[in-house]
């Protein structure tokens, strides 16, 4: 034990620092740096969000192509514009034809004949250049005025008879049987089959609405 008390000793006089027998204190300017910390730096490191950008797929957006629809202005019929699907049925033309004018089109002086209320059409067929329009039994008496029963007949068959080749002539029928309607100067059909064409209703068009 001895040599170790002086061994102690010897390391201890060797660092040029005497031991001493009572504690004392300090002065805080003479402890080395960092000896009197109390607290824990700590150290706090920023992880950038990760920003996923979604790219949403485009818009699908339908083709559209411009047809005509023929709509009445005082005694006349008067064609206008409207974009449609590419390749549209011949059933969305005609719904659009009975929908009628927009709000500034009627402001216009525009309206339709054949509107829902009036006309109940059950069907259109084409065949051999002939487009048959089934309609309701009740059709004529909801049209009882020959010019309207002759504007609404004009409307129908200048819409569909300007979609394209395909349609020369237009037929009317209740449950299959063709029945007859006015042309244009107000005469009855002249086919065996009550058709009417295009040339009909040529008469009572006015030059399309500008501006």
């Amino acid at each position: 034990m001895l040599g170790v008390a002086i061994a102690v000793a010897l390391v201890t006089w060797a660092c040029g620092v005497a031991p001493e027998a009572t504690p004392r204190t300090v002065d805080r300017a003479n402890i080395p740096f960092g000896l009197d910390d109390t607290s824990t730096t700590s150290t706090t490191t920023t992880v950038p969000a990760t920003t996923t950008e979604t790219t949403l797929p485009p818009a699908t957006t339908v083709p559209q192509e411009t047809a005509k629809v023929y709509f009445v202005q005082g005694g006349n019929l008067v064609p206008v514009d409207r974009d449609i699907p590419v390749g549209a049925d011949r059933s969305r033309i005609v719904r659009d034809l009975q929908i009628g004018p927009s709000l500034d089109e009627r402001q216009g002086g525009l309206r339709t004949a054949v509107p829902f209320s009036a006309v109940t059409i059950l069907g259109i067929a084409v065949q051999g250049g002939t487009a048959t329009i089934d309609v309701a039994p009740n059709v004529l008496e909801l049209l009882p005025s020959p010019s309207e029963q002759q504007l609404a007949a004009g409307q129908l068959v200048m819409t569909l008879t300007d979609r394209g080749p395909g349609i020369g002539r237009v037929r009317f029928s209740v449950g299959g049987t063709a029945i007859p309607v006015p042309r244009g100067d107000g005469s009855a059909p002249q086919q065996p089959d009550q058709s009417v064409s295009r040339d009909d209703y040529l008469a009572l068009v006015t030059p399309p609405l500008t501006g």
